[in-house]
């Protein structure tokens, strides 16, 4: 597994137009990969399952927005992308 790209590093959800979201893209070997993507805050906690049990290809991409889980924009700081991949 190859991380690609993890951009902008620091973005800002407000709706201005302007990095507003964050976008998770990296390349993985061929094969049947199954893959889970999930945001963790500073203190650990898991605040967002982007992708849960996704058939992953070659090349794999995915936005977040800065919302947890129920759409709420969470609070500016840290976060930790945690990206699972298995066959």
């Amino acid at each position: 597994i190859a991380m690609e790209l993890l951009l902008p590093k620091v973005f800002s959800p407000d709706g201005d137009g302007f990095d507003d979201m964050c976008t998770i893209t990296f390349k993985i070997a061929a094969g049947s990969w199954v893959g889970h993507l999930r945001i963790f805050d500073a203190a650990g906690k898991e605040v967002r399952y982007l992708a849960k049990s996704q058939t992953l290809g070659a090349h794999n991409q995915w936005r977040w927005d800065g919302r947890g889980e129920g759409s709420k924009l969470l609070p500016p700081g840290a976060y930790v992308v945690w990206l699972e991949v298995f066959n």
